[in-house]
């Protein structure tokens, strides 16, 4: 693998056709992901349309479609999403939006519970997770 193959990885690519997007990350990751981020445009545009207050949603709309289109996007970087969720004036529909933003990065959730997985990690990590103690 080549360091410029390195920078062309989204595992929330728009095309899912183009399958050097999602080469390092399993089909099952690939799959939630695409569902999680349309899901979660779907209901932007949704609450948007019913509140019309487009202005509102305005900036997770862009944020999610921004990281659709890149060519590289890290799983962490939708937990940038909750400042751009603040605007939205109505007190439940952002704790919806708030509640709903870790499935956006399933693979970090699943990385806090079980541990890295993935064949670039090696057993570095291995044992390690959210329930480990650590010792100084």
């Amino acid at each position: 693998m080549s360091t410029a193959w390195s920078t062309i990885c989204n595992p929330y690519y728009w095309n899912v056709c183009r399958h050097e997007m999602f080469a390092w990350n399993p089909t099952w990751l690939v799959a939630f992901d695409q569902c999680a981020t349309y899901g979660m445009l779907l209901l932007l545009v949704v609450l948007a349309a019913r509140r019309k207050e487009v202005a509102n949603y305005f900036a997770p709309v862009c944020f999610i479609v921004f990281c659709k289109i890149s060519s590289l996007c890290q799983s962490w970087y939708f937990v940038l999403f909750l400042p751009f969720v603040l605007p939205v004036s109505d007190r439940r529909e952002r704790l919806l939006l708030f509640a709903l933003t870790p499935l956006l990065s399933i693979c970090s959730v699943v990385e806090m519970v079980s541990g890295s997985f993935g064949f670039s990690v090696g057993d570095y990590y291995k044992g390690l997770d959210a329930f480990v103690r650590l010792v100084i």
